[in-house]
């Protein structure tokens, strides 16, 4: 089963359509804005990589315009195979992206998710995130459906590993089920370094609230652009507007604070091979003096 969309559509709009039909696109980026164009011309990766691969690995044909003004449809296997391999990473560059085909897969209600915490060097933090989706035994039946790791310190980070449950089983008396889409409920990556206080517990969160549960903060960024807005008064009285345009706040910054940005904000993504992790988290720690968090996507 495929879904057809223009570059356009946004992950979150794809989701609120496929998400009741338990449906979804295999990897589907957390935040709500990111679109379908964005993520074939760069590259999009999510939780469930480590199965179904970048965003591209997903998809099913192309239908581009040419610069000679001709509508051809790409596909792994036809005439215009390798413009279906060379549109990814491309920006843009080598055709107008008019839509794609992309494969949907059957999902559950409700993602058990296990928070995992876990303390050492980054590269026994580095290691240990491998372990949770790549078992040294290579038991398939071990290898979660979703996996992320956020880093809070040199030394401590959390793991979580995440299955698609039925509603059923999250009903069972004894479950805990969070529903972290709401306004006032607390920002997913502080809900998560809990774990590091309270040791792991495992909770069941509807799998659409699940999938863009880093949209009202973008990640930690909202924490560096609006300091009190992790605040429980203003989650209940504010959260809802979460999270602000990017183009509302550029237009409404101050002199000082664009040169803050410039000088001290970073927001960088790095792709790079499974074995490589540790040494990139040393380098960044020891060259660029990063001020920790980090998350990490199979």
């Amino acid at each position: 089963m495929v879904v057809r969309v223009e570059p356009l559509v946004k992950m979150g709009q794809l989701s609120r359509v496929t998400v009741p039909m338990n449906l979804a696109i295999p990897v589907l980026s957390e935040l709500d804005d990111l679109t379908v164009g964005g993520l074939i011309n760069g590259y999009g990766i999510e939780g469930s990589s480590h199965i179904y691969g970048l965003f591209q690995d997903t998809l099913v044909s192309l239908e581009i315009v040419l610069a000679d003004g001709r509508v051809v449809r790409a596909t792994k296997d036809n005439e215009y195979s390798d413009l279906f391999y060379a549109i990814p990473w491309s920006q843009g560059t080598l055709g107008f992206l008019l839509s794609a085909e992309i494969k949907l897969i059957p999902i559950k209600e409700y993602m058990r998710l296990t928070y995992t915490p876990a303390r050492g060097s980054l590269r026994e933090l580095a290691q240990a995130y491998t372990d949770s989706f790549a078992p040294r035994d290579g038991d398939p039946k071990k290898v979660p459906d979703f996996v992320e790791s956020l880093i809070y310190t040199p030394t401590e980070g959390v793991f979580m590993t995440g299955r698609y449950a039925s509603k059923d089983e999250a009903n069972q008396r004894g479950n805990v089920i969070n529903s972290i889409g709401w306004w006032f409920k607390p920002w997913f990556y502080q809900h998560a370094q809990t774990a590091l206080k309270r040791g792991e517990f495992v909770e069941y969160i509807p799998t659409r609230e699940y999938y863009h549960r880093h949209t009202r903060t973008l990640f930690w960024e909202m924490k560096l652009i609006l300091p009190f807005g992790d605040q429980w008064w203003f989650r209940w009285l504010m959260g809802w507007t979460m999270p602000p345009k990017i183009s509302l706040l550029k237009m409404t910054q101050g002199e000082a604070i664009r040169q803050y940005y410039h000088d001290m904000h970073v927001i960088q993504d790095m792709l790079l091979p499974q074995h490589k992790v540790a040494d990139a988290l040393e380098f960044l720690h020891q060259e660029m003096e990063v001020n920790f968090k980090l998350k990490q996507t199979p």
